[in-house]
Order: structure tokens, then C-alpha cells, then sequence
């Protein structure tokens, strides 16, 4: 549910968002968009349910833990392509996303943007969700650093709206993506679940370019709707 506030600030992103897009000329295509997700070993594929009809009862019981193992991993996208997946871990085993592990991670994200564009380290803006460990003095001094002003996230002069997994590509279309690609070979170790988990790096640019531009279709169309809810509309 989106309260009034809530969908002010959603609104309010989107005009931002859109005005950088069209007065800007290069600004889409130096953006960087962020976010972190937990897939577990025992996933499934993204699909519909399926169902198997057959001639006799089944007495088998599918049967799960409560608390399987799984991988943290962190990734970023922009319409030049993706850059990561890196993991939050501590021998080989996920751990919390603490403020000291995401500048771990950030640092192994501006060391690539380092080797692959840097002519363009002084032009990037970066993207983030508002959790704790993003917003930290210690991050946020990090971000500065690095990005100057050109970051996209809660405590900033250009705020990230919360709850808007509908206007953040890693949430959209990144992680539904890897998934139906990670649990096709049902891998059964965390080392395959990692292994798998790196299938993005092959994503094309060409689909990550078309990604972008949804989120500008997304972005107009939440405008539009004065920060509502907007996927079933698109």
C-alpha cells in the first residue's frame, strides 16, 4: 500500500528523474542503478505453478528447511551494461549487509567503472535504496567521495523514493531474470548457486539499453498517475 506521502516522494523522483533525461542529453546512459537480493539454494525457477494430474494419490510430502542456504549478492545495471554480481560472505557463507561489507562491495563496483570507463569516473551518477546500511555517515561520506552530488538515494539532495521496486531495474527486471536462469540447473551446492549467479555478467547491452528505456516509460507513467501504482497499467 502507498500512502499519500509515500506516493509524493514517488512522484516527485519521477519528475526529477525524467527532467535529468530530457535536459541531459548523455544522462540515461551514465546512470547506475543498485540494489541487493538473497537467492537460495533451494529456489525455484520464476514460473507459473504448474500442474500434474495423474491416476493415483500422491503420498509424498515436498518438504523444504526453514533456513536453507543462500547467497547475498549485490549487482548494479545501467544501459552500458551490468556490472557485479559481488557477494556479501564470510567463508564461503552470506552474511548481513553491514555499512563496513558495502564499502567493500562499492569499492570493488568503482574499480571496475575505474578499468572500464575512466573517462567518464567524473560523470557516472549512482543509484541506491534507503537501506541502514546504504545511508550510514560512513557510506554516505564514501558516496560523496566518489559521486559528489551526482547520487541518487535517502539523505540527499535528489531522494530516492521507498517502496518503488516498479522504478528500480535491478528490482523490475535484474533479479526475475537471473533467477529463471540460476534454478534452470538446479544446483545443489553454493558454490554452483554462485557459479550461476554470475550469468550476469552475459546479459547483452543491447537488453540492458531497453531497460533503461522502459524505466523512462515507468518513470513518465508514474508521473502521470501522480506516483500510484503503475505495472498492471503497463
Amino acid at each position: 500500500m502507498l500512502t499519500a506521502g509515500d506516493k509524493s516522494k514517488r512522484l516527485k523522483m519521477s519528475k526529477n528523474l525524467v527532467e535529468k533525461i530530457e535536459c541531459q542529453g548523455r544522462f540515461l546512459s551514465l546512470l547506475w542503478m543498485s540494489d541487493e537480493a538473497h537467492l537460495h539454494l533451494n529456489g525455484k525457477i520464476n514460473s507459473k505453478t504448474n500442474v500434474f494430474w495423474g491416476i493415483q494419490r500422491p503420498m509424498e510430502v515436498a518438504m523444504k528447511p526453514l533456513h536453507s542456504e543462500k547467497c547475498t549478492v549485490w549487482a548494479a545495471i545501467s544501459a552500458k551494461g551490468t556490472i557485479g554480481p559481488f557477494f556479501f560472505e564470510e567463508n564461503d557463507r552470506a552474511v548481513t549487509v553491514t555499512k563496513e561489507g558495502y564499502i567493500q562491495v562499492l569499492e570493488l563496483f568503482w574499480e571496475q567503472l575505474r578499468v572500464l570507463y575512466p573517462s567518464l569516473l567524473n560523470h557516472f551518477w549512482f543509484q541506491q535504496d534507503g537501506a541502514s546500511s546504504h545511508t550510514s555517515n560512513f557510506s554516505r561520506d564514501w558516496l560523496k567521495e566518489h559521486f559528489g552530488a551526482r547520487v541518487i538515494s535517502l539523505k540527499t539532495n535528489f531522494e530516492c523514493a521507498p517502496y518503488s521496486p516498479d522504478l528500480n531495474p535491478p528490482d523490475f527486471y535484474l533479479w526475475g531474470y537471473l533467477k529463471d536462469r540460476v534454478y534452470s540447473t538446479k544446483p545443489r551446492t553454493i558454490s554452483e548457486l554462485k557459479e550461476n549467479i554470475k550469468e550476469i555478467r552475459k546479459i547483452p547491452t543491447t537488453v540492458c539499453k531497453n531497460v533503461m528505456n522502459n524505466l523512462v516509460v515507468r518513470l513518465k507513467k508514474c508521473t502521470e498517475l501522480k506516483g500510484g501504482h503503475l505495472e498492471h497499467l503497463l
